[in-house]
């Protein structure tokens, strides 16, 4: 980490203590409680079936282009392309 960046972590950090809080509209906690579970339970396990039938090498193959696929899915969602400007206007 560079000298410069300290006091923005330090700041990050501090702010990081206070509390949030955040509702969410009845007519989407149930699409909140599905992704959680599509995601965190079903997507795992699929995942594992789906490695099981293939040889080590198509399984290395799809497991490293995951990360890849992900990236490109996050562009097609968002609807317009991921680019370095829109990766600073996140942090």
């Amino acid at each position: 980490m560079f000298f410069s960046q300290r006091p923005l972590v330090a700041k990050r950090i501090r702010n990081s203590r206070q509390t949030l809080s955040a509702s969410i509209a009845s007519n989407k906690a149930l699409w909140f409680v599905g992704a959680i579970v599509a995601g965190g339970v079903g997507a795992p396990v699929l995942l594992m079936l789906g490695l099981t039938g293939l040889p080590a090498s198509g399984a290395s193959l799809l497991l490293n282009a995951e990360g890849v696929f992900t990236a490109l899915l996050a562009i097609v969602a968002r609807g317009r392309p991921l680019v370095r400007s829109t990766l600073h206007q996140s942090r």
